[in-house]
């Protein structure tokens, strides 16, 4: 089912529940998704602890929301994941803001890393989840596809796959690159057996 206030404003992101009673547990926080209809772009509406604890970078642009089906013409899916993250802070969802800014962080600090030889990452399609925020790689990566958006992600956060879109990561150049999370860093002795082996002639 879908909100009736969402349809109403022409809403779709966020607007489809799975039953009215999800619906009616949901509505304290769903219902602050209207108001991004009633604010305006440095109008000052954010809620105080919206504009005092978030700032998004700029680098997040980069980082498109991949439409499904049937929302490819859909002006109120967010492009991108900074757009993700206006939408969340107008909309006074502070939680989900912060959902987004803490898993898009880490994915930026591995990109600007780079790789140091002990750590290990998890790479693939990530989604973003409308319900909860989080970004990340999907609890069935092994499962979706590189391309089409069927099956659907579901969040590693909320465990949901009711409200996603997969996120199409673009590099410097608008090239695809694969999302990176840091997976596990390796011990010292680990670190010393791998260059130790490596090391060995054969």
């Amino acid at each position: 089912m879908r909100c009736p206030h969402c349809v109403k404003l022409n809403i779709t992101v966020g607007s489809s529940f799975c039953s009215q009673e999800y619906f009616k547990i949901q509505w304290k926080t769903h219902k602050k998704n209207h108001a991004i209809h009633d604010a305006k772009p440095g109008d000052g509406n954010l809620p105080l602890d919206a504009r005092s604890v978030l700032s998004f970078d700029p680098l997040l642009a980069t980082f498109k929301v991949v439409p499904n089906k049937g929302e490819e013409n859909d002006t109120n899916i967010p492009k991108s994941l900074h757009n993700a993250a206006e939408l969340f802070l107008r909309a006074g969802l502070v939680d989900s803001a912060k959902n987004l800014k803490s898993s898009t962080d880490k994915v930026l600090s591995v990109l600007s890393e780079g790789p140091d030889g002990k750590s290990t990452h998890s790479l693939g399609r990530a989604c973003i989840c409308w319900i909860c925020g989080f970004a990340g790689l999907p609890q069935n990566a092994d499962k979706t596809h590189n391309t089409e958006t069927t099956p659907s992600g579901v969040c590693a956060h909320c465990n949901s796959n009711e409200q996603t879109n997969f996120i199409l990561s673009l590099d410097s150049s608008k090239k695809p690159i694969p999302w990176m999370e840091f997976k596990s860093k390796g011990t010292e002795d680990v670190v010393a057996a791998a260059q130790s082996a490596q090391a060995t002639p054969k």
